[in-house]
């Protein structure tokens, strides 16, 4: 099983895999709006089994997609360039898939 873990929005200047505890909160909100950037992480320092990671974001609640899945491999980060800017008042969620290396 893969252990308890959390994936946020954040900045995409701020995304650049850096670690620690700060990266991983969500940010409430996002001055440039062309860009869309998620980091996660799991409750240990490393999962049991290597893993590879699939992300997307999408609107919430509808869960519209607004970027098309990304595959990062082992990276815990993502960025993407939108193709529709971020909706002031609009609410985003990120799905990440986790899979067996």
């Amino acid at each position: 099983t893969v252990p308890d873990g959390v994936a946020v929005i954040v900045p995409a200047a701020s995304v650049d895999g850096a670690a620690g505890e700060a990266s991983y909160r969500h940010f409430p909100s996002q001055a440039v709006t062309d860009t869309i950037a998620a980091t996660w992480q799991f409750s240990q320092s490393s999962p049991p089994v290597p893993l590879t990671y699939t992300w997307y974001a999408a609107e919430w609640p509808s869960n519209v997609s607004i970027t098309a899945p990304e595959a990062t491999g082992e990276w815990t980060w993502g960025i993407a360039q939108l193709q529709t800017p971020l909706v002031p008042g609009k609410s985003y969620a990120v799905h990440v898939t986790a899979r067996n290396a």
